[in-house]
């Protein structure tokens, strides 16, 4: 986390000098905090994308986003920043899949796997920072690990301090017509994280 300098003091001893030369010591103190924020997810930081149906997820080309009755399958949420300490005026948010992200293929790194217990799913998910954004170099890198640099935020360009986030479905392995489904059947799952540091 970076830090900011808030104060210094300066506490001298400064005994009476006498005629002659002296050398006086001098002692430098000070304080270094962190600048911090508080951040808080609008929305909550559970995702529910409702339910689709098994036959929505086949012959859809990878980055293909998934619909429920022809209704792509999005979830807003923001994160608001308040009491915000004094000089605190950037936020980078790093997002990560604890599963990790997908490795390979046009979305390497910005899409992760939905889970039905321990096996991956043709489907998954990508963040988007605007509600039009579908495209792969719209999409934010989710990996673990420091080649993601997270992306930067200016507070004061936010609207009522909340940068808003789109979660998707997608489709991240391509299932043809003849893939069984029938054993994905039931609730899926994907866990990660946002890590947010402040300048």
């Amino acid at each position: 986390m970076k830090k900011t300098m808030l104060g210094l003091l300066v506490c001298a001893s400064l005994p009476a000098m006498a005629a002659n030369d002296a050398t006086v010591n001098l002692t430098f103190t000070g304080k270094l905090i962190a600048a911090t924020c508080t951040a808080t997810f609008v929305g909550g930081n559970s995702v529910d994308f409702g339910s689709v149906k098994a036959n929505e997820i086949l012959n859809k080309s990878v980055g293909t986003l998934i619909t429920n009755a022809g209704s792509p399958l999005v979830q807003e949420r923001a994160i608001q920043f308040s009491n915000c300490s004094s000089g605190t005026t950037k936020a980078t948010v790093k997002f990560a899949s604890s599963e990790g992200a997908v490795g390979y293929g046009p979305w390497n790194y910005k899409s992760a796997y939905f889970y039905k217990g321990a096996t991956k799913t043709p489907v998954g998910y990508a963040i988007f920072k605007a509600t039009g954004d579908t495209g792969v170099s719209q999409a934010l890198d989710l990996r673990s690990d420091a080649n993601n640099a997270g992306t930067e935020i200016t507070l004061s360009t936010l609207t009522n301090n909340k940068w808003p986030l789109f979660f998707k479905v997608l489709s991240v392995t391509e299932a043809g017509t003849g893939t069984d489904v029938s054993s994905l059947i039931g609730n899926l799952t994907a866990t990660g994280t946002a890590t947010i540091t402040y300048l």
